[in-house]
């Protein structure tokens, strides 16, 4: 059946009426020179913020910088224990202005820093208003390829890629700022089984937010992980942190010290949680990281 033209663009109107433009299509570079921190003004005061790809949900503050911006905090405060370690968490609910962006928002800050000067804190991509945020490293090389993870959003770690080996999910995170990939002791447990993977080392510290140092011990896998094309074969396990029911390996006769030192703390053995961190170590190839909010997409771009 033909409609008459002006029933036709009738219909048209009534399909056009409230609809709104698609936003703009917009790109923020963060890069080395700057110390992958962005500029904000956090209740008036200029702040710095380290880009973190790793991170939660909320704008984390150091503690001497929520301070200076005049927070002084609100009812949603509370003391806790991470790792058997008692921590105090505060908040203000303060306007925050970061690009285009200028809009209330809760800040958090503890008790002790949770990162190192010149920076104040830390922000997440989802909290910079451009579609897309990129992490540039160095400039591109020859020969560089192009890899691409779907991803879905955890308001505790930001981005994450599922990995799903066997019968059960590890999620992937990117931290390309940190020195080290780290595997709680779950994934740690399950990769070993499926991956043939073993101790390297004796035990040491790793130091997990917000500035908590916990028992670990460096893995490596005989039957390297492939994450969409990107090749993982080491990392620290979190020995004490959520094993749940699985079983970290023992150790190697061969590697056995009667004089080792072995670093204990607080288990946190309740609910298996299997989440692998990607650091530097892995992610060092790469010239830049793209958070691609409206794909849902990281796209790395690496040798």
């Amino acid at each position: 059946m033909t409609l008459p033209k002006s029933v036709a663009l009738f219909a048209l109107a009534l399909l056009t009426i409230g609809a709104k433009a698609s936003p703009p299509d917009t790109e923020r570079i963060v890069d080395a020179s700057t110390g992958h921190m962005v500029t904000t003004a956090i209740n008036g005061r200029p702040m710095k913020l380290r880009v973190d790809l790793d991170t939660s949900d909320w704008i984390m503050l150091n503690a001497a910088s929520a301070a200076r911006a005049g927070l002084d905090g609100s009812m949603l405060k509370f003391t806790t224990r991470l790792y058997g370690v008692k921590v105090k968490i505060d908040s203000s609910l303060t306007r925050v202005k970061v690009g285009a962006l200028n809009k209330g928002r809760r800040v958090f800050w503890f008790d002790r820093d949770v990162i190192d000067a010149p920076a104040d804190g830390i922000v997440g991509p989802s909290h910079l208003p451009e579609n897309r945020v990129t992490l540039r490293f160095h400039p591109p090389v020859p020969g560089e390829r192009t890899i691409e993870l779907a991803v879905d959003h955890s308001m505790i770690r930001g981005p994450r890629y599922r990995l799903d080996i066997g019968e059960e999910t590890i999620w992937v995170n990117l931290a390309p700022l940190r020195p080290l990939s780290v595997a709680t002791a779950a994934a740690g447990a399950y990769l070993a089984q499926q991956r043939d993977g073993h101790w390297t080392g004796p035990p040491q510290t790793v130091k997990v937010p917000p500035g908590i140092d916990r028992p670990g011990r460096p893995m490596a896998l005989r039957k390297p992980l492939d994450i969409n094309g990107l090749a993982d074969e080491s990392f620290l396990v979190r020995t004490a942190d959520y094993r749940g029911g699985f079983a970290l390996p023992p150790d190697e006769e061969e590697s056995a010290d009667p004089d080792e030192i072995v670093i204990t703390g607080k288990t946190s053995r309740g609910r298996a949680q299997l989440w692998l961190t990607l650091g530097k170590d892995v992610l060092g190839g790469c010239s830049s990281i793209t958070h691609d909010k409206r794909r849902q997409m990281l796209i790395l771009r690496c040798l």
